[in-house]
């Protein structure tokens, strides 16, 4: 299915989304909803594994892509698209190569009037878009949930996925709907002055720490190499020396 997908997603994907969507997202739930009602990951034994959530996450994005160039074809796959979906897969305890996924998906569903799921009742709409809302900005500053053994994700696994966040929260406002959204959420702006004030204070302290790194490790130079005799009466213990002009003309050599 996917390989057709590929092959042809502009021709294909508007008249697979009755079939694909609904089932991609039933498939994906059967390890994301553990996934997402635990504190901690479940560990792999725990889960199906035969079941790729990522690669229904691909599936997804896929069929999005292909029904962006035709507005009721795009509306068609957000109606679709259930909007507890979309709140299980922005989890913290979700991966974070299937969070990142389910942004992109994300990103094909900012509408002139409509971000996310499209569902009937202009004030469930709203109610949606402002849970949603809720989950993007809280990935920007919760830590990512691991399983038990699993390797903690790295600072640049996990700026990467605040800079996707940040991405589509960036598109949001592109559209007056988006933007006014997000700007009267309760909690979305004071959490993007936090994120801003902590990546600061880290780029401070890294500044700090890399200075003081460098100042530990910049080699002593040898004293012998700053010390030339001064003409041939030069005798041992004599403390008439001069500084080689040579040394300063080439610093890193001698610090070699």
């Amino acid at each position: 299915m996917k390989f057709i997908l590929v092959q042809d997603t502009l021709g294909t994907a508007p008249h697979l989304i009755d079939i694909l969507v609904p089932l991609a997202q039933i498939t994906a739930d059967i390890n994301a909803i553990p996934r997402f009602q635990r504190f901690k990951r479940e560990t792999s034994n725990e889960l199906k594994p035969g079941v790729d959530v990522e690669e229904c996450l691909n599936i997804l994005y896929l069929v999005a892509c292909g029904c962006m160039h035709r507005d009721v074809d795009i509306k068609r796959f957000w109606r679709l698209m259930r909007w507890d979906f979309v709140l299980i897969m922005l989890k913290a305890s979700q991966p974070i190569e299937e969070i990142q996924v389910m942004l992109d998906i994300l990103s094909t569903g900012i509408l002139k009037e409509t971000f996310g799921p499209i569902i009937s009742g202009d004030q469930d709409q709203n109610s949606n878009e402002k849970h949603i809302i809720e989950r993007l900005t809280a990935l920007l500053i919760e830590e990512p949930i691991i399983s038990e053994g699993e390797e903690p994700y790295d600072a640049a696994e996990i700026a990467e996925l605040r800079i996707d966040v940040l991405g589509v929260l960036d598109a949001m406002c592109e559209t007056q709907h988006g933007g006014e959204a997000l700007a009267k959420h309760e909690m979305a702006i004071g959490r993007l002055v936090r994120v801003m004030n902590d990546q600061l204070n880290h780029l401070y302290d890294y500044q700090s720490e890399h200075a003081m790194q460098s100042v530990r490790e910049f080699p002593k130079p040898d004293r012998n190499l700053l010390m030339v005799r001064q003409g041939s009466n030069h005798q041992p213990g004599d403390s008439s020396i001069a500084l080689s002009p040579y040394y300063f003309s080439n610093p890193c050599q001698h610090a070699s």
